[in-house]
């Protein structure tokens, strides 16, 4: 009872304001229509609330979190050279890669282990 009293209550102070102060315009039909929107409207907003907090779906990781294999466009953008580099680079043997099927792949380490030989060589030139 107490529950339906605070409803009821809550009902005509709302439809008091929305109605131009006339409690009798609006019913409790009114008021479990804006009820259930309400309810709808906080659902929508839980489950979007869920989606932006999950964030972007990653693709497959290490366990450090970055992917262990990179696409030719992917080591390209990672060493910040061209897709036709990182070909000739692989083609020259500089660049290490694993096919998959048919699918051409470039390790991280092997990225990780080119730069470094280019550090070495600078290092000794």
């Amino acid at each position: 009872m107490t529950k339906i009293r605070t409803i009821r209550a809550v009902a005509s102070t709302t439809d008091q304001s929305s109605n131009g102060g006339n409690p009798a315009a609006g019913s409790p039909l009114d008021l479990a229509a804006r009820t259930q929107r309400m309810s709808d409207d906080l659902a929508v907003l839980r489950r979007d609330l869920l989606v932006l907090s999950a964030g972007p779906q990653k693709e497959p990781t290490d366990p450090f979190g970055k992917p262990a294999l990179l696409t030719a466009e992917a080591a390209a953008a990672y060493l910040m050279v061209s897709r036709t580099l990182i070909f000739a680079l692989i083609k020259s043997r500089e660049l290490d890669s694993v096919l998959i099927g048919s699918a051409r792949r470039v390790p991280r380490v092997a990225c990780d282990a080119y730069v470094a030989g280019l550090m070495d060589a600078r290092r000794s030139a």
